[in-house]
């Protein structure tokens, strides 16, 4: 079942929401919940991440702090669908089937811990761009495309997301040689994270990397409308992981504790919506 890569990212960060230093309305450390989870009308799968607070001086892996034995359900309003936990994942889920997934549809988390802490949330799924477009042409090493697309009106926040398959091979999906020319560069590797979408036409230029030397080669642009919610979470992550690529093993942390963006009442953590669009152009 299809389920993208954000979650993997959301999981990870919300470990650091539920960072001992930081207190979200005086919620003791250890009776602190993270909640991760993001709903696409293009998944296959839902999806809902549950993370323990440790006591103040422990550190704990990601495994031993994954919340088991909650109540985990999912409404549009009308129909309620209870997640399953999973132990080889380490998640809630229900193939998305039992709850289709609308854009414009509003949607409803609720939790309880066995230990009876209530967490909830809600979202509303934002409507896809329309008319994605790449062209390019082939440099003496790189190779230079266009994407255009066609945005809704009121949805300024999108994630473009890039990456090369080799045409030849089954290997895997690879991102690092994809730099899109986005003001201030790329947010993260492969991928560019906005709140300048305009209505209508949009426009962005980038380069595949030594494209020359790696031909045949397939060029996947995804782009992701976001909720606001999402969005900031992404940008508290970008900045997050900036400041600790900087700072990890050189200098002391001086930054004060800060909670990653969080939209859930009773805990931390993101429940939130996006809405993809996706095309592929082959190099030859």
């Amino acid at each position: 079942m299809r389920k993208t890569a954000l979650l993997p990212i959301l999981g990870a960060v919300l470990l650091t929401a539920c960072d001992p230093g930081v207190q979200t309305d005086f919620i003791p450390p250890e009776k602190l919940v993270a909640v991760s989870a993001a709903l696409s009308p293009q998944d296959s799968l839902l999806a809902v991440y549950l993370y323990r607070g440790q006591p103040l001086g422990k550190v704990a892996p990601e495994e031993q702090t994954v919340e088991r034995g909650a109540t985990v359900e999912l409404s549009d309003g009308t129909r309620t669908v209870r997640l399953v936990y999973q132990p080889a994942r380490l998640r809630y889920e229900r193939p998305a089937a039992a709850l289709p997934i609308l854009a414009g549809n509003a949607y409803f988390l609720t939790v309880k811990t066995a230990d009876g802490i209530a967490l909830k949330s809600q979202c509303r799924v934002p409507p896809a761009v329309t008319d994605l477009r790449i062209a390019g042409t082939q440099q003496p090493n790189d190779f230079e495309f266009e994407i255009t697309w066609t945005a809704p009106p009121d949805q300024p926040f999108a994630w473009v997301r890039g990456r090369t398959a080799s045409a030849s091979t089954t290997g895997p999906n690879f991102s690092g040689n994809v730099r899109f020319d986005g003001t201030g560069g790329p947010d993260f590797v492969g991928a560019w994270l906005t709140d300048q979408q305009r209505d209508g036409r949009n426009t962005l230029t980038g380069r595949v990397l030594d494209a020359a030397r790696r031909k045949p080669l397939s060029l996947n642009i995804e782009i992701l409308n976001l909720e606001p919610a999402l969005h900031r979470f992404l940008v508290d992550t970008r900045d997050l992981n900036t400041f600790n690529a900087n700072t990890d093993g050189f200098i002391p942390t001086f930054r004060e504790p800060r909670p990653v963006a969080s939209n859930v009442e009773g805990g931390v953590g993101i429940f939130a919506a996006y809405n993809r669009s996706e095309t592929v152009l082959m190099i030859p």
